[in-house]
């Protein structure tokens, strides 16, 4: 068994496994149930790992998860974000833009804790380490801003957008509106 992808998504590690499995290759999804009981130590579990257990399967699965990635699996009439910044059909939302944030607000402590200790700095030189720490943590939600306010990301040339309230779920209204439509009395 060889692992071919790695996420720390659960959604995202099932849904993998399920497109490689209906494409004929033998994935297993490991950790699921281990790594979902503690989720905030996720990262350092590795997150969810995907195996397939043939090795004449594994270039298989690899080139099915890269047209995954790139966009060319996607069914004509599917939605696909398009990009503003470059017109390409290539733009897909950050399916966990909160994991650098979280792993920021647990290491950071950790690494300034220990610095502090190793360095054994002078009283003044102490006061303006406690001000950097302070700074650096009126920064990090600004940095949960940006990853929160830009989800969507263009894969072609990195430009980063959100999509207007009145388009977010118009689709999923759709789909709301023809089933209830066809729906039987």
């Amino acid at each position: 068994m060889r692992r071919i992808y790695k996420t720390y998504d659960l959604l995202e590690a099932h849904l993998m496994t399920a497109m490689l499995r209906e494409h004929g290759i033998d994935a297993l999804l490991f950790d699921a149930d281990f790594v979902r009981q503690n989720w905030l130590e996720s990262i350092a579990y590795g997150g969810y790992r995907i195996m397939v257990s043939e090795d004449r399967q594994i270039g298989e699965a690899a080139e099915i998860l890269q047209k995954y990635k790139n966009g060319t699996l996607a069914v004509p009439g599917e939605h696909c974000l398009i990009c503003p910044s470059c017109g390409k059909q290539q733009g897909n939302e950050n399916p966990s833009p909160r994991r650098h944030v979280f792993l920021a607000l647990i290491v950071w402590p950790w690494i300034a804790t220990i610095a502090l200790i190793a360095w054994k700095p002078s009283t003044i030189q102490t006061v303006f380490a406690f001000a950097a720490q302070i700074g650096l943590y009126l920064l990090l939600p600004w940095l949960a801003i940006w990853y929160f306010k830009w989800p969507s990301r263009c894969g072609a040339c990195g430009h980063r957008w959100r999509e207007p309230r009145r388009y977010r779920h118009a689709e999923l209204a759709k789909m709301a509106e023809s089933g209830a439509a066809n729906a039987p009395d």
